[in-house]
């Protein structure tokens, strides 16, 4: 449901990519169904295994696609299908598990997005936004890969300053 509420976001085709998910030593995974898409700075990447068993692998390349401009046929990364900068840190949500991610975007751009799905699970990754402060290498590097319910709070826990608690003793009378 909460992508219907953002169906312009998949509705136009001019960002539309699909991607195969590579196995890490098998070839593809063609029980995988990845694609992206881009409306102006509004991202999404939809992942979903159709199959009762496990799979993981990398997302990096999409299928090959038309270009208008050329005529050819082309493949895009990841990367570059989500618009992701060289540097930092992306952030995004998981709508259907409502976790939240911290990824690093050279890691995208070079290996792509690793994923661990299970028997029909889907992911709807959106709301991407980027950091670079070096706290976010640190959690990033914590994390490896999971999600958590807040990202802010995980960032609170690790580098906020948490205000100390100092506890009065009462004179005796």
């Amino acid at each position: 449901f909460p992508l219907l509420h953002r169906r312009s976001l998949f509705a136009d085709v001019e960002n539309f990519l699909l991607f195969d998910l590579q196995k890490p030593y098998s070839g593809l995974d063609e029980n995988v169904f990845a694609y992206s898409n881009r409306l102006g700075e509004q991202r999404g990447l939809v992942i979903y295994h159709n199959k009762y068993s496990d799979t993981k692998g990398w997302i990096k390349i999409s299928a090959a696609a038309l270009d208008k401009g050329s005529g050819k046929l082309v493949r895009r990364s990841l990367a570059e299908g989500l618009a992701l900068p060289r540097r930092g840190y992306v952030i995004f949500k998981d709508y259907a598990s409502q976790l939240e991610y911290v990824r690093s975007c050279e890691e995208i751009w070079e290996k792509g997005m690793y994923v661990e799905l299970g028997a029909y699970q889907c992911h709807a990754f959106m709301d991407f936004r980027f950091v670079h402060d070096p706290e976010w290498r640190i959690l990033a590097e914590k994390l490896n890969g999971a999600g958590v319910q807040s990202l802010q709070e995980e960032w609170r826990k690790m580098f906020g300053k948490a205000d100390e608690v100092v506890e009065e003793k009462k004179a005796k009378k």
